[in-house]
């Protein structure tokens, strides 16, 4: 099956080989988080970052497995399953699959500190949360190779799921269950496919410089004191200037 990608009629280019939907444009220097774990932000904080595929989040909406496997062989009592039927739906998996292996990142709008993405994001007593803004993660960035599109999450019905032929309505959207999410999403595209299977896409490692891009950083609320004491010793050593750049959450929890 062929490579897909995105209508990029959709979107305007800030920046060479990076595109932002039309309707977020205004979004580019807003502030935005993420929340992750203590062990990818060690690579970050040593010029690394990971950019996992949506294959790899626990949500299995994102692997394209939130189809219902016997939905093809469901029909209306006395009717036929159609050749056509059968190859819209074998169409839809293929191409959610396809999908699942795209390299994504996910950040959210919204900047208070949040229990429940502490809770939910992160494994807890080893959580990082750090404040950026799309402009400052572009710039501080070596994406070569890669052709990156942002958008902010649309929700939409549960009784609504997006449907896969329209690729950009699908990758940018998600059912109203996740809406709390406030999500911005970042896809980074390979500008070349060529002679590349599925099988041999792997897990994104780019350079990135990030005391350019990290503006605040907040080390997990449930993390022991003597704990936290020693994560930013360790900073210290590491990156000094990310070090200087963090602050107490107002999250209190015995």
């Amino acid at each position: 099956m062929e490579q897909l990608s995105l209508d990029k009629t959709s979107f305007i280019e800030i920046s060479p080989d990076v595109f932002i939907q039309t309707s977020d444009k205004h979004l580019f220097t807003n502030s935005i988080c993420r929340y992750q774990n203590f062990a990818s932000f060690y690579h970050l904080l040593k010029g690394q970052i990971y950019i996992p595929m949506r294959r790899e989040f626990t949500d299995l909406h994102e692997h394209g497995k939130n189809y219902n496997p016997f939905i093809a062989h469901i029909t209306v009592a006395g009717e036929k399953i159609t050749p056509q039927y059968e190859m819209i739906w074998k169409e839809e998996k293929e191409r959610k699959e396809l999908i699942s292996y795209w390299h994504t990142l996910c950040f959210t709008l919204d900047t208070d500190d949040n229990y429940f993405f502490w809770k939910t994001y992160t494994n807890i007593h080893w959580g990082i949360r750090f404040k950026t803004t799309i402009q400052k993660f572009i710039e501080s960035i070596n994406f070569s190779g890669y052709e990156l599109y942002i958008g902010k999450i649309k929700y939409v019905s549960d009784k609504t799921e997006p449907i896969c032929y329209d690729v950009n309505q699908y990758v940018f959207s998600k059912i109203n269950s996740y809406k709390d999410e406030k999500e911005l999403r970042i896809y980074f595209l390979p500008k070349t496919q060529e002679n590349q299977t599925l099988e041999q896409t792997v897990s994104l490692f780019l350079k990135i410089t990030p005391e350019k891009m990290i503006e605040k950083l907040w080390l997990s609320p449930f993390m022991p004191t003597i704990i936290r004491s020693c994560v930013r010793d360790l900073f210290n050593l590491i990156n000094p200037k990310i070090a200087e750049n963090i602050e107490i959450s107002r999250i209190i929890e015995q």
